[in-house]
């Protein structure tokens, strides 16, 4: 597995110009997260927040709609996993992690509901090694249109968020 401390090319399911890289976000990183002293909170939700971040998800990712009921059942018990930095998880009654996003920014798989589902995220956000099945990082591709306009095809491409074995990956369930 390559070492995202450092920028590195990866293939991409839709692959950006070969001189863009992965590179990952120190302010979203889950490298030095660690369960017992980054969680500052859990907090129980209420039916209509339920609803509500249900329809942001759907929203969110269409082809979510038909799978949502058994990710989010609506007689579950959900809770929200505040953390140190501005992170929130949303775990279930089980205590398996759904969804995180980073301040008010929109909700993104744990890359373990993703292995369950992973027809649901848009393939630039999906960052996959080649001839492998499974995702090895979630992260937001940087908009090009700078880049575009400045005619200059380097530079990051995508900013990782999460990815195989950093502290979201490692963290167990929270009952």
């Amino acid at each position: 597995m390559p070492d995202l401390n450092e920028s590195v090319s990866l293939n991409l399911v839709n692959p950006l110009p070969s001189s863009f890289t992965v590179h990952k976000t120190e302010a979203r990183s889950y490298n030095r997260f660690d369960e017992k002293e980054s969680i500052s909170g859990v907090l129980q939700l209420k039916s209509s927040v339920q609803k509500s971040i249900r329809s942001k998800l759907v929203e969110a990712y269409p082809y979510l709609d038909n799978y949502i009921d058994s990710i989010l059942p609506k007689k579950d018990a959900l809770r929200i996993i505040k953390c140190h930095d501005h992170i929130e998880i949303i775990v279930n009654s089980g205590g398996e992690l759904l969804f995180f996003r980073h301040r008010e920014s929109q909700w993104m798989p744990t890359l373990r509901l993703l292995h369950k589902y992973p027809f649901f995220l848009p393939m630039q956000q999906a960052i996959m090694a080649e001839g492998k099945e499974h995702a090895l990082a979630i992260g937001k591709t940087i908009s090009l249109l700078k880049i575009c306009k400045a005619k200059v095809n380097k530079g990051i491409g995508v900013e990782n968020c999460h990815y195989l074995n950093d502290g979201l990956w490692q963290m167990k369930p929270v009952k």
